[in-house]
């Protein structure tokens, strides 16, 4: 909005009247400092971008050293449950099986 001030002041600016060349100047110091204000929300927007994106990176390293570390514990067990299993089965006498028509 700011922009279009200027552009509309711009064109009606006639370099010998001194009160339309304030107006002018009042206008371009206007939008200089609406334009600081956007650029510093600007910066402000993409650090806070940055900051969730480094956060959220931080959650799912958590969660999945959490999950790791639950997977192997799991396969830990059950490795250990299968070595017991094996080991209950050695010595076992196969049976032949025959089948009667």
């Amino acid at each position: 909005g700011a922009l279009m001030w200027m552009k509309n002041v711009s064109t009606e600016l006639d370099p010998d009247t001194f009160r339309q060349l304030e107006k002018f100047r009042k206008v371009q110091i206007h939008v200089k400092e609406s334009k600081k204000r956007f650029d510093k929300l600007a910066v402000d927007c993409l650090q806070k971008i940055d900051l969730l994106a480094a956060s959220r990176c931080n959650m799912f390293s958590h969660a999945l050293i959490m999950y790791q570390n639950t997977l192997v514990t799991f396969w830990d067990k059950t490795s250990k449950t299968m070595n017991h299993v094996n080991n209950g089965f050695k010595g076992y006498q196969h049976y032949e099986f025959s089948v009667i028509k």
